[in-house]
């Protein structure tokens, strides 16, 4: 079975972008309504089509590497520059503690990237890392540790964090926050022969209990 996942956290302020007034706003969706519309076959295609056609490259790349094999797998990609409703909050969430990854130059630099975004939400920067770091440290120890985790033990592990970190600063802001603040940087995709790749992500959004 083929199966390749990224999620890529871009350093540019793409947050700035607000939604259109007649819009639902990102923050707003239902897990169900999120991985209903990523995983629409049809609309997986259409994103994945007007990605490659503003990225001249990066489809003569992918041309170049298909196979009858690649073909036949499902793609779906998202761009939280264009869909950032898309993503579920728990990937969200794990986009942001980039800022707290015991690399301290790239610690540095996230921080940095997310100051402006945390000073336009009311926060001061420095008390916002440390309060989320005092709710996420177990998550944290898996989350960075080399090697690989048992999965359920760093899903459950994610899943308390965020929720900590949801009740620390308002579910409704921090919701807000991931959404306008960490999605329309980030950008994920996978390729599988499974048919309900969403199956998994809904999982882990419930902590896989």
């Amino acid at each position: 079975m083929l199966f390749s996942c990224s999620l890529v956290i871009l350093a540019f302020p793409a947050w700035a972008a607000a939604p259109k007034a007649t819009e639902k706003a990102p923050w707003e969706w239902t897990a169900d309504q999120r991985l209903g519309e990523r995983f629409d076959a049809a609309k997986a295609q259409k994103r994945e089509e007007a990605y490659l056609q503003s990225h001249p490259k990066l489809r003569a790349v992918a041309t170049a590497v298909s196979s009858p094999s690649a073909r036949e797998a499902h793609v779906y990609s998202v761009d939280g520059s264009t869909n950032p409703e898309l993503f579920l909050p728990h990937e969200l969430f794990d986009g942001l503690l980039t800022g707290l990854t015991p690399d301290n130059e790239q610690r540095a630099r996230q921080q940095e990237f997310y100051a402006p975004a945390l000073r336009a939400f009311g926060y001061d920067p420095d008390a916002f890392w440390s309060a989320l770091s005092s709710v996420s440290g177990n998550y944290l120890v898996v989350r960075f540790a080399p090697g690989s985790n048992a999965k359920d033990v760093r899903c459950h592990a994610r899943y308390e964090a965020f929720q900590s970190a949801r009740r620390l600063f308002g579910p409704a802001t921090f919701d807000r926050f991931l959404y306008t603040v960490i999605a329309p940087s980030a950008q994920t995709s996978v390729t599988t022969f499974e048919d309900n790749v969403g199956a998994r992500l809904l999982r882990e959004e419930k902590g896989c209990r």
